[in-house]
């Protein structure tokens, strides 16, 4: 079985509510709104209230008064260098391994990235651009980052170096897989952003909230190329062939909107969406999965499969998929 790359994506001080997608009646995020539309969606995921101890759980699997970064300065930001992080667990499993953005768990050997098993980064130090550890003169614009320990020159805002870097990165590591971590400072303080993305949103809300939005609007932008990058670049769905589809039966209890006596309804058929053309098929009891045959003559194109229970309600987790030259 071929190794799943891995991109895992975390802002900074961007909360729930900083969607349009979640509700917000302002701000605009269309290419975070798709990205919510097609995704397994954890909506009982639970992280820190501050950014050191999440970054640290989320690389170690440990509870922060346990892995150590507990606080964000005052020598409480230090993940304990014995413990193996998820980037020493990819590696050690064949994988690439890349960082790019905000780290805050360390500036010193043994704490920076590239000491917990990070094969590539490029990064900013401590809590973020402009703080006492980072390099003088940087404003968020044409700045100086650490390039695996050596402080270089990038042009550009640092949320589009951050991307840009990473996907050039990815497209260097061919057909290896690979795990790349993208941890943008924005839209943390300070509330720097290029004025296109401000403008938008200053007839509506005070100058540093729409600073913030812009900040949110850039960093939609961004995953909407990375998205493009992934489709295309690395041809997700491959060229001129045709592709048998396997969508896999759910396995869950309680889903979305299909309570009934506390489990989901029964499966009564299979859906499938792609470029434009829908098809259903029935599902019998036992069914553990069903299989689309299709033909992308024209190219990549955006696949959605579901099941769909006895009462016409889609269930959640259909979108994993396994897709095969036929």
């Amino acid at each position: 079985m071929n190794k799943p790359n891995v991109i895992f994506v975390l802002t900074d001080d961007q909360g729930y509510g900083d969607l349009s997608c979640h509700g917000n009646p302002i701000i605009k995020t269309p290419k975070l709104d798709a990205l919510h539309d097609e995704s397994i969606r954890f909506t009982d995921f639970h992280v820190a209230p501050m950014c050191t101890p999440t970054r640290g759980e989320l690389l170690t699997g440990q509870d922060a008064l346990r892995n150590g970064a507990t606080f964000v300065c005052m020598g409480r930001s230090l993940m304990n260098p014995e413990l193996p992080t998820l980037a020493d667990i990819f590696g050690m499993n064949g994988y690439r391994t890349g960082h790019f953005g905000k780290w805050h768990l360390g500036d010193n050997y043994p704490y920076r990235p590239q000491d917990r098993g990070f094969r590539e980064t490029i990064h900013h130090p401590a809590w973020g651009i402009t703080s006492a550890a980072d390099y003088f003169g940087n404003d968020y614009f044409d700045d100086h980052y650490r390039h695996n320990g050596t402080i270089k020159a990038f042009e550009g805002y640092c949320t589009d170096v951050w991307f840009d870097e990473a996907m050039d990165w990815i497209e260097e590591q061919g057909d290896a897989p690979f795990f790349a971590y993208i941890a943008t400072n924005a839209p943390h303080t300070p509330l720097w952003v290029p004025d296109e993305y401000r403008q938008p949103y200053l007839d509506h809300v005070p100058y540093n909230v729409a600073s913030f939005y812009g900040m949110i609007a850039n960093i939609d932008e961004n995953m909407g190329k990375l998205d493009a990058f992934l489709r295309i670049t690395l041809r997700r769905w491959p060229r001129e062939s045709s592709l048998a589809i396997t969508a896999p039966a759910p396995v869950m209890e309680g889903v979305d909107g299909t309570l009934m006596a506390g489990k989901a309804l029964p499966v009564d058929r299979a859906w499938m969406q792609i470029e434009g053309s829908e098809c259903e098929m029935d599902v019998r009891p036992d069914d553990l999965s069903v299989t689309f045959t299709v033909n992308l003559s024209s190219g990549p194109a955006t696949l959605q499969t579901w099941w769909i229970d006895a009462n016409d309600n889609r269930l959640a987790g259909a979108y994993y998929v396994t897709v095969e030259r036929v």
